[in-house]
């Protein structure tokens, strides 16, 4: 069915960001009065959640032009029928995390968006400050309602609750990838060192798990293929299976026919989180209360005074399938 209203959600962030920004989809298709949402980004991160999701369509930001509305507003000036107008035209609400400290992206995309159309433009800052409490993805629906175009917008309820994605399970799929048995995925990296569990203590884990009967599998992404170049890819080689260089599409796959997950804070147990994948996700001195993944099945461990949690705890907390 041919979809007449559309909102756009424009979200430069990592995996993670684009994740935690699905009920915010939701709310927009629920109660923003559209008939569908889209949102442009990283496409080769967000692909997978198009037409599985509350997004219908996932855009790659990259050859969009919209670097341009970063000019002075000002001077800024488009001629009718210019490729952004036609980008931007289809548009009933358009919610943005770029922006600039001047505001001239704002103005810009307002300017545009509305050459031939009315449309609402939103736009929302993507890190809570230490002072909120709750999740950031509540961050983003609070925003969003406090904006005077929607002073009665309901963020309450369901909004937060998976499924978050839509996809079949399939049990044979881990054979493609040379994995076999109760296979469970430790994810040892993340995009801030600061966010990583000792890597020791991850190795510690996976003897632990070994031994009662389960496949211990790292899974390693892009950051650690280009930060780790003290040997660490070469112990976890020698210590088990690992994985590299997939795409999050198959990477999502793995994981919802696994049988556990242990990881860090980051973009993979975000992940992990929709793919309602049993098991742990580690917190140091990152707010977990913040970030931690959606959805029910991902225990979340966290250390006292900002330290890290031991392997006892931790290995306590995840409780793979049987």
């Amino acid at each position: 069915m041919f979809c007449h209203r559309r909102a756009l959600i424009i979200q430069p962030g990592a995996l993670g960001d684009g994740i935690v920004t699905l009920p915010l989809g939701r709310l927009l298709l629920e109660q923003g009065g559209v008939d569908a949402v889209e949102i442009m980004g990283r496409a080769d991160n967000l692909g997978f959640l198009a037409g599985r999701s509350v997004f219908s369509r996932v855009m790659s930001l990259e050859g969009t032009g919209l670097q341009r509305l970063f000019e002075d507003h000002d001077s800024f000036d488009v001629p009718e029928g210019d490729r952004l107008v036609d980008l931007l035209k289809p548009y009933e609400k358009i919610v943005t995390f770029l922006s600039d400290e001047a505001g001239h992206f704002e103005r810009n995309l307002f300017y545009v968006a509305n050459m031939t159309s009315a449309t609402d433009v939103y736009s929302l800052q993507l890190r809570p400050d230490t002072n909120f409490g709750g999740h950031v993805s509540e961050y983003f629906l609070s925003q969003l309602a406090e904006q005077f175009f929607w002073p009665r917008m309901k963020i309450q309820g369901g909004l937060l609750a998976g499924p978050f994605w839509n996809s079949d399970s399939d049990e044979g799929v881990l054979g493609k990838y040379g994995i076999e048995g109760r296979a469970v995925i430790l994810a040892p990296g993340s995009g801030g060192a600061n966010k990583c569990w000792p890597l020791a203590n991850f190795l510690e884990m996976a003897g632990r798990l070994e031994a009662e009967g389960f496949v211990p599998v790292f899974v390693l992404g892009p950051v650690e293929e280009e930060k780790w170049v003290n040997g660490e890819i070469e112990t976890l080689t020698a210590a088990g299976k690992v994985l590299r260089g997939l795409a999050v599409g198959e990477l999502a796959e793995i994981l919802r026919n696994c049988a556990g997950y242990a990881g860090n804070d980051s973009g993979l147990s975000h992940l992990a989180g929709i793919c309602e994948v049993l098991g742990v996700v580690i917190f140091g001195k990152s707010n977990w209360q913040h970030w931690r993944p959606l959805g029910n099945t991902l225990a979340v461990c966290v250390g006292q005074d900002g330290g890290w949690p031991g392997v006892d705890e931790v290995v306590k907390t995840l409780k793979p399938s049987q």
